[in-house]
């Protein structure tokens, strides 16, 4: 039989509760949960010191800058309890259920950090509560989580004054007929998951495919082009946008876009 690593599941219990405040805070309160939070001002701000404490003693090393993820696993606890009945009720079902399973853990906790070895029972009991509570957090998860939850989403792609957002008004769009000497301005908007930042690329070309560089992504998501004798009689509008993650919704991008325009000469 494995050896039970207690300590690494007590990593792994705790860190799925912090995830599961933030998802969930979040579904309700939007990008701004954490002035929602239903903690005092002192306790925050003891969050913050130590996220300042860890920076400076791992200088140079990239850290963990969710300030809830420096908070202690009866932080976690009272947040549950003082946002049961607006958030996570609907989490976890059962209060006295999970008060149970969370004073478990708790105890156990103790016992370690004053070194007291636990029993094969208690480790079992560890691991069985430690499960509940996942298993409970992956099925809400399951029910409400979705690609917006990870990735950024087009709000409005503009081509001069019609957002062709939509399938018909890219229909619309290459309806339209556009002169050589015209000028084409292209703008995109994206809504993104909180503490994402993206990078934007936008191109023109007579080909019907184009693949973006690095280089040409910006953080200016809005670009011109003057209709040339050349692009008679159809050009093609590119857009893209890339995520400031390790992991993308499309190869080495997130979102990726492209319409035609039909040009006619200038009389």
């Amino acid at each position: 039989m494995t050896e039970i690593d207690v300590n690494q599941e007590l990593k792994i219990v705790e860190n799925a509760l912090r995830d599961i405040i933030s998802f969930a805070l979040n579904i309700k309160y939007g990008h701004d949960w954490i002035n929602n939070l239903k903690v005092s001002n002192e306790k925050k701000e003891s969050w913050n010191s130590k996220m300042v404490e860890e920076s400076k003693k791992f200088k140079g090393i990239l850290i963990d800058n969710r300030l809830l993820y420096y908070s202690e696993f009866y932080d976690l606890c009272n947040i549950i309890n003082n946002h049961w009945d607006d958030v996570f009720k609907d989490v976890f079902k059962d209060k006295k259920q999970i008060d149970v399973l969370l004073e478990i853990i708790s105890s156990y906790r103790i016992s370690i950090a004053h070194n007291r070895e636990l029993r094969n029972y208690q480790k079992n009991f560890l691991m069985g509560a430690s499960g509940i509570i996942r298993h409970l957090i992956t099925e809400y998860r399951a029910d409400r989580d979705n690609e917006d939850s990870y990735y950024p989403k087009f709000q409005n792609i503009f081509i001069n004054d019609l957002d062709i957002t939509k399938p018909s008004d890219s229909i619309e769009l290459y309806k339209k007929q556009y002169h050589v000497g015209d000028d084409i301005e292209v703008s995109i908007n994206v809504i993104c998951p909180p503490d994402i930042e993206v990078t934007y690329a936008i191109a023109m070309s007579r080909n019907s495919t184009y693949t973006f560089s690095a280089e040409d992504f910006s953080n200016c998501n809005r670009k011109k082009f003057e209709l040339k004798w050349q692009d008679i009689p159809k050009v093609h509008i590119f857009v893209a946008v890339k995520s400031n993650q390790d992991y993308h919704k499309a190869g080495k991008i997130d979102l990726y876009e492209d319409h035609s325009i039909n040009v006619l000469p200038n009389k």
